[in-house]
């Protein structure tokens, strides 16, 4: 379970990296591509990117390691009743989980990173045009030989 857990936080954060430069391919190839529908659309995708991606990685994914190891916080007046049911090998991975999920909330974190992920987008797109072009100076030089 944590393994897929795991698996799907990574491929999140990975479609997370690569959507600018998905982005602009796909405007690029229904030549309506210009920088305010690029930002635009991204500004506004990264919205929803960011929130799902901190919901996730920062919240669903420990509530559901938490279920798997048996953590039955809802039934529990305090700590150790909680951990009754977690079989023993699981414990002190069950108490750093819960013990991590204090502190500021997820959407706090959301906020964080969309500051940074919209620089991010926007920074992607010239990187990606100097790619482009850099690969059809290569393509042209190529074809020419």
């Amino acid at each position: 379970m944590v393994t897929i857990i795991d698996t799907i936080s990574f491929i999140v954060i990975i479609f997370m990296f690569s959507f600018p430069f998905l982005l602009k391919w796909y405007l690029s190839k229904k030549n309506k591509l210009n920088f305010f529908k690029y930002a635009s659309i991204g500004l506004l995708s990264a919205t929803i990117i960011c929130l799902l991606t901190t919901w996730w990685v920062d919240e669903e994914s420990k509530n559901l390691t938490l279920k798997f190891y048996g953590f039955q916080e809802n039934d529990a007046f305090d700590f150790g009743d909680a951990l009754k049911s977690v079989r023993q090998e699981y414990k002190k991975e069950a108490e750093e989980i819960y013990n991590s999920m204090f502190g500021i909330g997820w959407p706090l974190k959301a906020i964080f990173m969309y500051l940074y992920y919209s620089i991010y987008m926007l920074v992607a797109y010239p990187i990606s045009k100097g790619l482009k072009k850099v690969y059809n100076k290569a393509k042209k030089t190529n074809d020419k030989t």
